[in-house]
């Protein structure tokens, strides 16, 4: 029987906060919130085009909620492994317009950019379906409450259309194979 005995790596400073990260934590954690983002694509889709009945409805809806917040809390672990993967500054993450001068230089810079504006779609997608899903979670809790006559269409409707933004950057984000 033969035992394999892992060794860290020594780790100093910023990087002592992630010392479990592996090249395969990233990953691992990309392809579940990719899964995860996936069947909240699929099922708000089918949500919005308002196929089927009652009952198919309310296990869409379900599946869309857990998916959304499984994809959320699979997010935020991501997006501080990749932020710190790229040593970007912490002024940039959170006012990225500081990239456009440099997309005249620098070629990764747009890129950047795009990961950028994907990050804040991400954000805003997910947090307005949080937002919009407070009350089903009061309910669930016994706490049953309501938004403000109204909010839940004003929330629904960013919720829905930033989708297609994010899509698109997160297609344009991903890295492509190069062919030979």
């Amino acid at each position: 029987m033969t035992t394999h005995a892992t060794t860290a790596s020594p780790t100093t400073g910023d990087d002592a906060i992630l010392r479990w990260r592996t090249r395969d934590t990233s990953r691992h954690l990309m392809q579940g919130f990719a899964g995860a983002f996936a069947i909240a694509c699929c099922t708000g889709l089918l949500l919005w085009l308002n196929v089927g009945h009652g009952n198919f409805i309310q296990l869409l809806l379900l599946t869309h909620l857990a998916a959304g917040t499984l994809s959320f809390l699979m997010f935020v672990p991501f997006i501080i492994i990749h932020w710190r993967d790229g040593r970007e500054p912490l002024r940039h993450l959170l006012w990225p317009f500081h990239l456009i001068p440099e997309l005249q230089w620098d070629a990764y810079a747009r890129k950047r950019l795009i990961g950028h504006a994907l990050m804040w779609l991400l954000a805003l997608v997910l947090l307005s379906g949080l937002l919009v899903s407070l009350p089903a979670i009061a309910y669930l809790a016994g706490r049953p409450v309501t938004l403000p006559y109204g909010a839940h269409v004003s929330l629904l409707r960013p919720h829905a259309w930033l989708t297609v933004p994010l899509l698109f950057s997160l297609i344009w984000h991903l890295p492509k194979k190069v062919r030979p």
